[in-house]
């Protein structure tokens, strides 16, 4: 009995599926075959046109590799480094909503291309913008380290930040610096020239033995993250050039290792000082601890500028620190 309704239920099975092929075929073999033909023929023409698309596509990959075989230009860069002065009262100093604006003017009238700054607050960066259009920027959410570059000049391929301390990887303290410090870096592709290279901002606590700890552990990561690329390095170091820190990073943690290149030296000592008319007080170049570094070259160094043009009557300085900036450039492959 089993085996009966097994077969019966085969046969309608059977019954069934033909009855639909039937039904499916609509008006007959012959218009099927005709739709068959048709759709063959714009197979046929689809193929075509993807065989002629296959082509252009291999015309425009030999383009591109042409393209991609010409040699990168030279790289030139106008680079400022800046201490702006945290947004809270200081004696000597006006408030940030008076001085900012003339920070602005200063950083304005360089108009570089690469700005690192030190110590702003998030909304003295976001007044930066307003004084100073024409910039992104790239910072940690601690915006002590932050880059503004030219928008309309670069493409960002990577970014990122670490901390000065035995524990990079989160913020942290522990080489005698009473608060953390970071640095922010950004790798860029250069769309006037072509070429790539790693930068990165930083601010050194202004204790020692912070900055002796420091000096060395910041060339590795940054040697490491550039991966051979061209490096440009901007940032408050508070480490003259007398001191163990400043001999690390222009001479390297070990002999013959890896070392920075003071745009300063690049520039054979030679320097210029903007200042407010009237103003001529001397600029002590053996004091300084703000810093535009090189590696990855060889760079050279075609102007160095300190600006210290101080505002208002008695003359006030807008920061504690000067603004450094210098004309850099890599020459081409």
């Amino acid at each position: 009995m089993k085996n009966f309704y097994f077969l019966l239920l085969t046969f309608f099975l059977v019954a069934a599926v033909g009855l639909g092929s039937g039904c499916s075929s609509g008006g007959g073999d012959d218009d099927q075959a005709a739709d068959d033909d048709a759709v063959d023929d714009d197979l046929a023409d689809d193929d075509a046109a993807d065989d002629d698309a296959a082509d252009d596509d291999a015309a425009d990959d030999d383009t591109v590799a042409d393209d991609d075989t010409s040699p990168p230009g030279p790289l030139a860069l106008s680079v400022m480094t800046y201490n702006v002065m945290f947004a809270f009262p200081k004696d000597g100093f006006d408030s940030w909503k008076i001085r900012g604006p003339h920070e602005g003017d200063i950083i304005n009238y360089h108009h570089c291309d690469l700005n690192g700054f030190q110590e702003p607050l998030p909304w003295q960066v976001t007044d930066l913008h307003a004084y100073c259009p024409g910039y992104d920027d790239w910072h940690y959410w601690d915006t002590d380290a932050t880059e503004f570059y030219l928008a309309d000049r670069f493409d960002v391929l990577e970014q990122g930040s670490f901390w000065l301390s035995p524990t990079p990887g989160w913020i942290s303290i522990g080489w005698g610096n009473g608060m953390p410090r970071l640095v922010a870096w950004t790798t860029l592709r250069d769309r006037e020239s072509g070429r790539e290279f790693f930068w990165a901002d930083t601010h050194f606590d202004n204790t020692n033995p912070f900055q002796t700890n420091a000096a060395p552990f910041f060339l590795s990561e940054i040697q490491t993250l550039a991966d051979g690329l061209p490096i440009v390095v901007t940032g408050d170091f508070n480490s003259r050039p007398e001191t163990d820190a400043y001999h690390i990073l222009t001479e390297g943690a070990t002999p013959g290792g890896f070392k920075l290149d003071d745009s300063f030296e690049l520039c054979g000592e030679q320097y210029d000082v903007r200042q407010a008319p009237g103003d001529d007080r001397p600029y002590d170049p053996t004091g300084r601890i703000d810093h535009i570094f090189t590696a990855n070259g060889p760079w050279t160094c075609s102007y160095w500028v300190v600006d210290m043009t101080r505002y208002g009557d008695p003359l006030r300085d807008p920061s504690d620190h000067f603004a450094i900036a210098a004309d850099i450039e890599l020459a081409a492959d």
